[in-house]
């Protein structure tokens, strides 16, 4: 039932980030997927992206110039729109003063803030979602190690889980698993940056996998430029299998933690790899394919390679589970459960509540 007076439907003001000054081609981020995961679910969702604002209002070229009259507009559409959730991405140009005005302007809301970095990489960005974290009723992270946000967390009992493995069924529509591997144009594939450690499993894995293992590493790892848009999905479902690499496969990968493309691997029935410190198998089962180093990569990769009747049932088990278990809809319906301290409707397969 909604938290809401009455039981009517929620009023939820995103804050976040909806790529207007990229023409919305980034419509598969973790965003808009909560975004449209709150209407689905009913309630009334408006849509402040904080960035374009900023940059349109803006007297010089740069979002900095702007953020000053992007941060009154939002306070105007928090006065008049009066919401009972407001939920906040990377806010990256907001300080604790808009917190208290937030509260001030609509009297008993609830915030909540969410972040998708890694706390091993990206600890500025998580440093300041920590902070604002703090500020908000709860922050949701894509990382549910509890000793890694133990260590970044400010205020104890600020800081969610939030499941890296979402998935929106307007977006992941493709069914990889379908396809036998000889009508892919590719038997694996790569799609991200090459950034740290990644370059030299990427260099292991090209050169370690069995002659005529069609392998391609594409996006900003190989060219330097981001796909973005239905090309980003047609270059996803163009390979049987892809691996989710850590950063440093040298350093164990926090325990749930992954960048939100497992999610988009999954979700088109892609045979998704993950590091095992990762422990996705924990939420998924058998939908998600661990691996323990490169060695173990490059032999888990040659075996569904040979047995593609195996990396058709792994990768529609991980398919099915993902729709079934981390869809949007049933992610948000979680994050308002939480942050509006409610029982949870159902049993989730992910930690709950407070990990921080």
């Amino acid at each position: 039932m909604s938290p809401a007076p009455g039981g009517r439907p929620l009023r939820i003001l995103m804050f976040a980030n909806f790529d207007r000054r990229r023409r919305q081609t980034f419509f598969y981020n973790v965003d808009q997927k909560l975004y449209r995961g709150f209407i689905r679910l009913g309630h009334l969702v408006l849509g402040f992206s904080d960035r374009d604002t900023a940059r349109e209002l803006a007297p010089l070229p740069g979002k900095r110039w702007g953020a000053g009259r992007m941060h009154r507009r939002f306070l105007d559409t928090v006065s008049h729109f009066q919401p009972d959730l407001v939920v906040m991405g990377h806010a990256d140009m907001t300080g604790p003063e808009i917190f208290a005005a937030v509260r001030e302007r609509a009297p008993g809301v609830r915030i909540a803030r969410f972040c998708v970095d890694d706390p091993q990489v990206n600890t500025g960005p998580v440093a300041a979602f920590a902070d604002q974290a703090a500020l908000a009723d709860m922050g949701f992270i894509t990382t549910g190690d509890a000793d890694a946000l133990a260590k970044v967390a400010v205020r104890p009992g600020s800081v969610a889980y939030l499941p890296a493995t979402m998935v929106d069924s307007a977006c992941e529509t493709a069914r990889v698993f379908e396809a036998p591997a000889d009508r892919l144009a590719l038997d694996g594939l790569f799609l991200g940056t090459g950034r740290l450690g990644r370059k030299a499993q990427l260099d292991y894995l090209s050169g370690h996998v069995p002659e005529g293992f069609r392998f391609q590493v594409g996006g900003r790892a190989a060219t330097g430029v981001q796909l973005r848009s239905l090309e980003f999905y047609e270059a996803l479902a163009s390979a049987a299998m892809s691996p989710c690499l850590p950063i440093d496969d040298r350093v164990p990968s926090l325990r749930y933690y992954s960048s939100d493309r497992i999610g988009q691997l999954l979700g088109i029935g892609v045979a998704t790899f993950t590091h095992r410190p990762a422990a996705f198998e924990d939420i998924l089962e058998d939908g998600v394919i661990p691996f323990d180093g490169r060695e173990d990569l490059v032999e888990g990769m040659a075996r569904l390679w040979r047995d593609d009747a195996e990396r058709r049932r792994r990768a529609e088990i991980g398919w099915r589970l993902a729709h079934a278990r981390t869809p949007n809809w049933r992610v948000a319906r979680y994050m308002i459960e939480t942050v509006f301290d409610q029982s949870y409707t159902e049993a989730y397969e992910w930690p709950t509540g407070a990990l921080a």
